[in-house]
């Protein structure tokens, strides 16, 4: 630090005042201090969502029951992952998700599934009529699909439910034939079939987790994220001194998940391979 003890600066009333700055070498040193503390506010901005991800994630998998999906049972939250969700501007933002569920339906499948109809890019056009007069009950679905003439999200739903969807197509059956007929779709019959027996589908994971949260439908309802959350939250405080510490002296005293360090590397090689790679991954499941 430098002080100019004689050559002070002159105020607009003619008084000198003392001028200080920095040398140099000072100058380089604060210079190494200030961008050390901007990467380190970034990083351990996502160190410590990733640290309560990571803590929300395994209450989850604590509490989690098995969710029935058809006649199978799947222990969904032992496969939760974590993603880094980029496009959000200015802030971090972490997802937990699960990488899906795939199944072929059967003949059973047909009487307590619900089916949303998404075209594909180059889809028939006709895909686009099962879509605006959908949800379709499994059983119901006028025409032969595959998977390649669209994305097929598939939830169990109650005999009610399936029952109410069928009256609201059915009511409009005449308009949806002469459609489906207009736009050359193979083979057009709306009367019960098994035209879905076979077809691939995605099934709709969170949709049954929430009905099991709240108790939406047969199965006996467990709450495990909502108390899941709420510990989470009061983690927060005692996360958040380790930000601040990992800020002020570079000390890295974060919990992080064991997948953490294979997450951030691979999303750094997708980031400049592939802008917004997660969100595309999202993209065919979001309901429009």
């Amino acid at each position: 630090m430098k002080f100019f003890s004689k050559q002070g600066k002159i105020t607009s009333k003619a008084s000198a005042v003392p001028v200080f700055s920095f040398t140099r070498d000072t100058s380089r040193k604060l210079q190494r201090f200030t961008d050390g503390l901007s990467k380190r506010i970034v990083e351990g901005r996502v160190f410590l969502i990733l640290e309560l991800a990571g803590y929300l994630r395994d209450q989850v998998a604590r509490q989690a029951p098995e969710i029935k999906i058809g006649d199978e049972w799947f222990d969904y939250a032992k496969d939760l992952r974590l993603g880094l969700v980029e496009g959000i501007e200015d802030t971090d933002a972490v997802c937990i998700y699960h990488k899906g569920i795939n199944k072929k339906l059967t003949e059973e499948d047909l009487k307590n599934s619900v089916l949303f109809i998404k075209p594909k890019m180059g889809s028939p056009e006709w895909v686009h009529t099962l879509t605006v007069f959908g949800p379709w009950p499994g059983y119901l679905v006028p025409v032969k699909l595959s998977s390649s003439d669209a994305t097929i999200i598939a939830r169990t739903g109650r005999p009610d439910e399936l029952d109410e969807f069928a009256r609201r197509i059915l009511s409009s059956r005449q308009a949806i034939v002469d459609e489906l007929n207009r736009l050359r779709a193979p083979d057009v019959d709306l009367r019960p079939n098994k035209n879905s027996e076979g077809l691939e589908v995605h099934e709709d994971l969170a949709w049954h987790v929430l009905r099991v949260e709240f108790g939406y439908g047969d199965q006996a309802a467990t709450s495990h994220w909502r108390p899941a959350i709420r510990a989470m939250m009061g983690r927060v405080d005692f996360v958040l001194a380790k930000y601040l510490d990992y800020i002020m002296t570079g000390k890295n005293e974060f919990d992080l998940p064991d997948d953490a360090s294979d997450m951030m590397s691979r999303m750094e090689a997708q980031r400049l391979a592939n802008s917004g790679h997660f969100m595309q991954e999202l993209a065919p499941f979001v309901q429009t």
